[in-house]
């Protein structure tokens, strides 16, 4: 119990809890107590934002609801009741569909149990190796974002030896190298964090920047990392030698110097969207004042009384320009195609201080608040405003809840911008929505009606010595112009040159197709080396954080088989990689981002006209498939082997608890 909550009186308690979610409390409440009672409350779904969520509409339930937290609370801090140990199994199948609203399927109890977090994972491995030493068997990591620090984790809890190096001075990764005014995560911070972070202390729904990195760096220190990382390594190649059966990676260190070690394996933690993507415009070596792309953004930059210039309205340059705007003389945005836009409730402002309390004080609030935000940004609410329904005849949505979601966020333009018609003329997306990444409104729409801000949408033609000229011959001054123009996940990997077995390269693997893996974390010929956020790794819906949770203990459970087997190397087979990536490039026909019919300009979609970001599984298909490893899809190598075989054993990894 924590002194905060031992310290509270009834009053605060109160207070507290007209300020919690009720649902979140109903799963928190039966978690605890088994009260058969709650299941006679009435809840209503409706629609909030993209999604839908469950409320309770009748204010005596509400009553009801918070006297019984009230009275759990209350004998937590008295002494009179403990919180629950035991994670009896149909007592959390029926907590989870209270707080979600509808019933839990029990087949995919294992999926929500890893989302709940109760039992969070630092424990390495589910199936550890039966013999060997994982202390021999070393690992290279790159990257110290979010994929990065959750494979650190679990190879340090697995007993691997390894190193983590990332280009960057300290840990975040994106959130490390992005410092635009405005960044801030637009996804809620308790599903855009890792399960063994599920009780951090976020102080805001949406973490602004410093705040994630915040985050990443408690990761760091709450599970003794720091002597893993070397910050300041620019990794430039790897090569795979098969005498010995590792990896030689040669990296440059933040002083210049070329230093080279040798790994059993490699994680690639530097995720798809690291590549600025900067388009060619004429002119551009002509300007006279200061261009930066918004990842490279230098907050030092001096804007009092400056003229700037935005280029791109996706989602940094929509984050960046309520930030700009109050800050600078005159702020013109140059804008390609809206983007939708769509409110969220409290996106830019901090948790109350009784959603913080209940937070860092009630034991399991903040696990049963990150489960019932991945049930409404889950499979059984988010996912079908992606699909594409054949039948449907609309060139504005992609089925009829594509459409209702299209109305939703349609409304909130129109009501943002009654008394602007010249900016709602220009505001209003051709597409439906999800075709592109929709940006969460962050002030985007007050910030287009100050008398500081234009929006240009005639193309630009060139840039001159003094601004940019556009289309129609007219000629903007500008002191500072910021590409938020996007990244290219087509160049995955365009600054390390990975060199696998017998000579071949990944650029040339992936020449003719793009980026390609096995779910997103494996490509063949390339031994013991591992993607996390992949190709085609972004998700549909619940977020990358907890896909890439699942994907490291796929990993490891395949090292785990290599080292207890005393194999040289696994791979991916070249024939299942093909025929996973044929029957992945079936499915992205099915979702609204890359259906020919209704996909819309974006960094979705990459040369040659495919996507190599977007995933179109769902999230059970996901768990599901990095919840066994199936030896018969890799090429094993023995030491003393005089070619490569294929393994047909399928290993299944220990049931969690």
């Amino acid at each position: 119990m924590t002194e905060a909550l031992r310290g509270a009186d009834d009053g605060w308690l109160r207070k507290a809890l007209a300020a919690a979610d009720p649902m979140v409390l109903m799963g928190l409440i039966y978690h605890a107590t088994q009260d058969g009672s709650l299941d006679r409350i009435e809840t209503q779904r409706l629609r909030v934002g993209l999604s839908e969520a469950t409320i309770v509409p009748d204010e005596s339930d509400l009553a009801t609801i918070r006297d019984k937290a009230f009275a759990l609370l209350r004998g937590y801090r008295d002494g009179t009741i403990s919180p629950p140990s035991a994670q009896d199994e149909e007592v959390l199948r029926h907590a989870m569909s209270l707080a979600a609203g509808d019933p839990v399927p029990i087949e995919e109890m294992d999926l929500h149990r890893d989302v709940l977090a109760l039992q969070p994972k630092v424990d390495g491995w589910d199936n550890p190796p039966a013999c060997g030493n994982p202390a021999e068997f070393s690992v290279l990591v790159i990257g110290a974002g979010l994929a990065g620090i959750n494979a650190a984790v679990q190879l340090k809890a697995s007993g691997l030896s390894f190193e983590l190096f990332d280009r960057n001075a300290g840990p975040g990764g994106t959130w490390q190298k992005n410092r635009y005014p405005g960044a801030r995560v637009d996804w809620p911070s308790r599903l855009y964090s890792h399960s063994f972070g599920a009780t951090f202390p976020f102080r805001h729904g949406f973490a602004p920047r410093a705040e994630m990195e915040e985050y990443l760096q408690w990761c760091v220190e709450e599970y003794d990392l720091a002597d893993h990382i070397r910050y300041g390594m620019k990794v430039d190649s790897l090569v795979w030698s098969e005498d010995r059966g590792e990896w030689t990676v040669s990296a440059t260190d933040a002083q210049g110097n070329q230093v080279t070690r040798n790994y059993r394996a490699v994680i690639s933690a530097i995720g798809l969207l690291d590549r600025p993507k900067i388009p060619a415009i004429a002119g551009m070596a002509d300007f006279r004042g200061k261009v930066m792309h918004s990842s490279l953004f230098d907050p030092e930059t001096d804007l009092t009384g400056k003229r700037v210039a935005v280029l791109g309205t996706g989602a940094s340059g929509l984050q960046m320009v309520p930030d700009l705007a109050p800050l600078v003389a005159q702020l013109t945005v140059f804008q390609r195609s809206p983007a939708w836009v769509v409110p969220a409730h409290g996106y830019r402002q901090p948790l109350s201080e009784e959603a913080q309390w209940l937070d860092a004080n009630v034991p399991y609030y903040a696990n049963w608040t990150r489960f019932a935000l991945g049930w409404v940004l889950g499979d059984h609410r988010l996912l079908r405003v992606f699909d594409v329904d054949a039948d449907w005849d609309d060139p504005l949505s992609s089925n009829p809840v594509n459409r209702e979601a299209r109305e939703f966020a349609l409304a909130h333009i129109r009501q943002a911008l009654a008394d602007r018609p010249d900016l709602l003329e220009k505001s209003i997306p051709d597409y439906p929505i999800f075709a592109n990444r929709p940006v969460v409104d962050n002030g985007w729409f007050d910030a287009l009606k100050r008398d500081n801000v234009e929006l240009v949408t005639d193309g630009v033609a060139r840039f001159t010595e003094g601004g940019i000229a556009t289309v129609d011959g007219i000629e903007r001054q500008f002191d500072i112009v910021v590409m938020a123009t996007g990244f290219d996940p087509n160049n995955y990997f365009a600054e390390i040159d990975i060199v696998g077995r017998g000579g071949k390269r990944i650029a040339d693997l992936w020449a003719d197709t793009g980026p390609q893996a096995f779910w997103g974390i494996a490509a063949p010929n390339m031994p013991n080396f591992f993607m996390l956020y992949g190709p085609n790794a972004n998700p549909r819906n619940l977020g990358p954080v907890q896909y890439g949770e699942w994907a490291i203990t796929y990993i490891l459970d395949l090292l785990a088989r290599e080292i207890e087997n005393n194999w040289k190397s696994v791979e991916i087979s070249e024939q299942v990689y093909r025929d996973f990536n044929a029957e992945l490039e079936k499915r992205l026909l099915g979702i609204v981002s890359v259906n020919p019919k209704t996909t819309h300009a974006s960094y979705y979609i990459t040369t040659p006209g495919r996507s190599a970001v977007q995933s179109p599984w769902t999230s059970r298909e996901v768990h599901d498939a990095f919840a066994k490893v199936n030896l018969g899809d890799f090429r094993v190598e023995a030491w003393n082997a005089d070619s490569m075989t294929s393994q047909d054993d399928r290993v299944r990894k220990s049931e969690r608890a």
